[in-house]
């Protein structure tokens, strides 16, 4: 059997300034208009395009996660909207991911800090790159984790990041 890949990403900058009323409807910045396509065929060209994404419903979320699957041509309407991915607390992100979670694929969870970074730190057993450095999930970071022998996806250290990408680092090596 195929092994089981986890991106986790935080969605991609948002815009402070729009006069939206409600955090869950804010919309990406300029920058994270930017940042979000550059992610997006990054993933793409490692390889890493996912058969399921699962993603948290706010406004800058969906904006991401259109803009990042336009390089793999992800199917909108296969996206699972979690609405429980906002505001999610570890054990809420353990529960998604036991329940939507396709083993032996490439599965795409895109949330919000702090779950997102709580998440990884968790399944990683806390072994995180020393080159990732510094704020673990900035916006639009995506980490590439792969399950161990575990047999419980959601158990500790169950997983091992393989890969990590964010802007800043795209950037730099243009």
């Amino acid at each position: 059997m195929k092994s089981t890949t986890l991106l986790v990403m935080r969605h991609a900058k948002s815009d402070w300034n729009t006069g939206q009323t409600r955090d869950f409807d804010r919309t990406l910045s300029e920058r994270g208009k930017r940042d979000a396509p550059r992610i997006g065929q990054w993933i793409a060209n490692q390889g890493y395009s996912p058969d399921r994404v699962i993603s948290s419903p706010a406004r800058r979320v969906r904006e991401t996660i259109f803009s990042v699957g336009k390089a793999w041509r992800q199917d909108q309407g296969s996206i699972v909207w979690e609405q429980d991915i906002y505001n999610a607390s570890l054990d809420q992100l353990l529960g998604i991911i036991a329940g939507d979670l396709v083993a032996g694929k490439i599965n795409l969870l895109i949330g919000h800090n702090p779950g997102v970074s709580e998440l990884i730190l968790y399944l990683s057993g806390d072994q995180v790159p020393a080159n990732i450095g510094g704020n673990l999930m900035p916006t639009a970071a995506v980490a590439v984790l792969q399950q161990g022998n575990a047999v419980n996806p959601v158990e500790y250290g169950s997983w091992k990041i393989i890969d990590y990408m964010k802007p800043r680092l795209l950037a730099d090596n243009n």
